[in-house]
């Protein structure tokens, strides 16, 4: 399957990279150290900050999950043990939220949906719903878990996206 490339959707500017020797000790699995080191995060997209390079683990659960940035409230985290991709509110007033399987599926949706609420603008409301559910559906074929549960980070997103919310 293709991949959106950051740079395409943020610009170079807009995508930080973290440097290997800063997050070589944090554990991380492959797949989501590389993505960090070579592919990046968008500094700032619609739903989500980056906090590179200043990766840290979590303080509240050390050891298993590091955090890669902010939905401007909660921490958006990797699980070291499996990849996953969580929303971690650490306080306990809301619930925490899986997210995606992987980190390179979260850079993935974010670059879809940012591209996507883009080409919403200007839409009539039959057409931009048409193109939510499309989006929608698109996304769940690449990462299935990410919509399994109705209290799923992108299942929230694109219900406030459907609810002209977002």
């Amino acid at each position: 399957m293709d991949f959106v490339d950051p740079t395409s959707v943020w610009g170079r500017e807009g995508v930080v990279r973290a440097e290997s020797g800063l997050i070589s000790s944090l554990a991380l699995p492959k797949d989501a150290f590389t993505v960090l080191v070579e592919i990046g995060l968008p500094r700032k997209s619609d739903f989500f900050i980056a906090e590179q390079p200043k990766l840290v683990e979590m303080a509240f659960r050390p050891g298993r999950f590091c955090r890669v940035g902010t939905d401007e409230f909660n921490a958006v985290s990797v699980d070291t043990s499996n990849g996953e991709v969580l929303l971690l509110s650490g306080s306990g007033a809301q619930p925490d939220r899986f997210i995606n399987s992987t980190l390179r599926d979260f850079v993935d949706f974010l670059g879809r949906v940012t591209l996507g609420r883009r080409e919403f603008r200007g839409l009539t409301k039959r057409e931009a719903d048409a193109s939510v559910a499309a989006l929608k559906r698109q996304l769940l074929d690449r990462d299935p878990r990410a919509f399994a549960d109705e209290e799923n980070w992108w299942s929230v997103i694109f219900e406030q996206m459907e609810d002209r919310l977002l």
